[in-house]
């Protein structure tokens, strides 16, 4: 059997005859980079999971011997000869000088939307000893987070980079998959971040060998709606990073986004698995039983109970002896035992302060959706001594995600839409 490749350089990639290569042997940022139009990249090489896998059997075997620990592992004394003559040769191909400088990115195969920039790179000089010392670097980095497998992209950098920004249709920012926004910082890899939203269309064709020009910052439109148009064909969602030079524009990272769908405004969920919430919690208080007037935020749902059938169950924390137990990171055992009982579903937890607090306008802190303890344990120490410091009166209020509110669409409630926008958003924000 043929020795795994390890080093898939540039020229075979430009040519074609690279190996078929999966995300598991070469991980998901360089398999982004390999379904685009290699003229929208800049020149880099693949380090496959075969390299790291010797390394971490080499460390596995180390941290076994009667002298305990692990040595460092120079890469130097596992790759052969001819690996090493690969790499220089690869490293050759993608710098325009000697002295040019190129960046070790890692390519987990796990490595997906929700965990970019969990695993390190590292920018080196193009010489195989620098080289070899920044893989050695994010290989021991990795070992701690144990991938599956982890592969490199050895990519070119830019001299002087003028701009870099984002280009993504995700169903977080585009309800449509030719509706794209793109964002760029008033200054190069700074200020303020500018966003604007371009419709891609199919109609109009893409030279994916052309380059993707861009020599002022009026032209940056053209060459990202050139890329929009290519990815909408596509048929999926992207999440693309470039970066910009005086000349053109290149891409450096193309994540595939999931096609999720959430539920429409007229569906319910089966919660059946879940258990039914009892009235005797022993720390938090049904909102229900808390007088109107005391908390702005919670006097919410009581209007709109009044109004119409509204379904959402507010759990109020707000013993100050518990409270102020949090901003000491101590956690009263009625309180954990309730939040077992609400954890049956997702929350979200959101704070108030008193109505006659001067900082009753200001946007308090809340949870994004908390699923276990363990996470909602962990907002409530951080989030505490931040809003008592507000110095009033304050309560913490948690709302359980059981439902999608039917009642509340313009055909159901004809004469209540504003009241439903509201609604909406005190249930999804």
């Amino acid at each position: 059997m043929d020795k795994p490749a390890t080093i898939v350089p540039w020229s075979d990639i430009t040519k074609g005859t690279c190996p078929s290569l999966t995300p598991t042997e070469c991980g998901e940022k360089a398999s982004g980079l390999l379904v685009l139009p290699l003229e929208w990249t800049l020149p880099f090489f693949i380090v496959t999971a075969e390299l790291f896998r010797r390394y971490s059997a080499e460390t596995n075997r180390d941290s076994q011997e009667p002298t305990g620990g692990t040595r460092e592992m120079h890469l130097d004394q596992i790759l052969s000869a001819a690996e090493k003559i690969s790499l220089s040769k690869a490293l050759t191909e993608i710098t325009s000088s000697q002295d040019g400088q190129v960046l070790v990115r890692s390519s987990a195969y796990d490595e997906d939307l929700e965990s970019r920039g969990k695993y390190e790179s590292r920018p080196c000089e193009s010489s195989l000893p620098t080289l070899l010392e920044a893989v050695a670097g994010i290989f021991a980095d990795c070992v701690e987070h144990s991938p599956r497998s982890m592969c490199l992209i050895v990519q070119q950098c830019l001299d002087n980079p003028s701009a870099s920004g984002h280009l993504s249709n995700e169903r977080r920012v585009a309800e449509r998959r030719d509706s794209w926004l793109f964002e760029y910082p008033t200054h190069p890899f700074g200020g303020t971040q500018i966003g604007k939203k371009i419709r891609a269309k199919s109609s109009t064709s893409t030279d994916a060998r052309a380059t993707l020009n861009c020599r002022s910052p009026k032209q940056m439109e053209t060459a990202l709606r050139t890329v929009a148009n290519w990815a909408y064909k596509q048929g999926k969602r992207w999440h693309f990073e470039w970066v910009r030079d005086n000349k053109r524009l290149w891409i450096v990272q193309a994540d595939e986004a999931p096609e999720s769908k959430g539920q429409g405004a007229h569906s319910v969920f089966d919660c059946s698995a879940a258990r039914p919430i009892t009235n005797d919690m022993s720390c938090l208080v049904d909102e229900k039983d808390i007088p109107c007037g005391q908390w702005p935020k919670i006097d919410n749902p009581k209007t709109f109970r009044k109004a119409c059938d509204f379904p959402v169950r507010l759990w109020v924390l707000q013993d100050p002896c518990v409270l102020e137990g949090l901003c000491k990171n101590e956690f009263d055992e009625n309180l954990i035992a309730d939040l077992g009982v609400l954890l049956e579903s997702p929350i979200v937890i959101r704070s108030d302060v008193h109505r006659d607090s001067a900082d009753s306008h200001l946007n308090l802190p809340r949870s994004d959706t908390l699923r276990t303890i363990d996470e909602a344990k962990a907002w409530l120490v951080e989030q505490a001594p931040f809003v008592r410091n507000l110095g009033n009166e304050y309560c913490f209020f948690l709302i359980v995600r059981r439902y999608v509110i039917r009642q509340i669409s313009p055909r159901s409630v004809p004469d209540w839409r504003n009241l439903e926008r509201h609604m909406i958003s005190l249930e999804l924000k």
